[in-house]
């Protein structure tokens, strides 16, 4: 199964750490559970015990960007008896993540597994009620986190570079 690749090509939080959040995520059951890099997560309270880490679920309809992230966690696979790309690296149930507060201006590029829906040039992504973007042809419908506005490749992987909440 080929997971999101996301690419972190002007998000803020690259520069200005207090755009950044630790995360572990919980799923709709409130059981911690795997999450792709390149999804979107609710920011929640503090864990209990925990004066850094906050609990990340999936978002609602009516989420404002303020309360979102895009995780982005660093791709490190500990298992070196083989070649692992990209594609292959998913984040642990129970680990703490890396979450980018999303900030007008920011931009990242994700390939096609991580929306739901079909990605294009000029579509708009909206916040459903699970971790993958939503497709949308217009800014009308929902919380808007951004706009594709530009389609690339690199190597076999084609990215959608969206603009977030324009």
């Amino acid at each position: 199964m080929a997971y999101t690749i996301c690419n972190l090509d002007r998000m803020s939080g690259t520069e200005d750490s207090t755009l950044l959040v630790s995360l572990k995520y919980f799923n709709a059951n409130g059981k911690e559970a795997e999450l792709e890099n390149g999804a979107i997560v609710e920011i929640g309270d503090f864990i209990d015990g925990q004066r850094e880490v906050r609990k990340a679920t999936d978002p609602k309809e009516n989420t404002p960007l303020s309360k979102l992230a895009l995780v982005a966690n660093p791709e490190v696979t500990y298992d070196e008896s083989r070649h692992h790309g990209l594609e292959e690296y998913i984040n642990e149930a129970g680990k703490v993540i890396l979450g980018y507060r999303l900030h007008s201006g920011d931009g990242f590029s994700l390939t096609k597994e991580g929306f739901s829906g079909d990605p294009a040039k000029g579509k708009y992504l909206t916040v459903g009620t699970t971790t993958k973007p939503v497709v949308a042809a217009s800014a009308s419908t929902g919380v808007v986190i951004g706009k594709i506005n530009d389609v690339w490749t690199l190597g076999n992987d084609t990215y959608y570079y969206v603009d977030v909440a324009l």
